[in-house]
């Protein structure tokens, strides 16, 4: 499920839903560009699960996926979640509870 928010083609091309394809090829060439000269702040973007690496292959892959209409659809209805600079930190764990067995009935001590 994760991976539905942070690998969404909108998000690793860093467009509007509202993108046109000539508008999406031109951003997929101009990320290409800028990832193989090593461009500062190229590499990441932003989902609603906190910031990602970019690739080559992750901007083929968006851009193929946005090109097939049906897909498309799918992904412009996730791409309508706020994105987040920072990743979400899962919440601590609790912290252990003694004589919770023999409590439960687990232990007999």
């Amino acid at each position: 499920m994760a991976q539905r928010f942070t690998k969404d083609p909108f998000y690793v091309l860093d467009v509007p839903r509202t993108a046109t394809k000539p508008e999406l090829e031109a951003v997929a060439a101009s990320l290409l560009d800028a990832l193989a000269q090593g461009v500062r702040g190229a590499a990441r973007y932003l989902t609603p699960l906190g910031e990602r690496r970019r690739d080559a292959g992750s901007v083929n892959e968006a851009t193929h996926a946005l090109r097939e209409a049906d897909t498309r659809i799918v992904h412009e209805v996730w791409a309508g979640l706020p994105v987040r600079s920072r990743a979400i930190e899962p919440a601590p764990a609790p912290a252990p509870w003694p004589g919770g067995e023999r409590a439960l009935g687990w232990r007999h001590r």
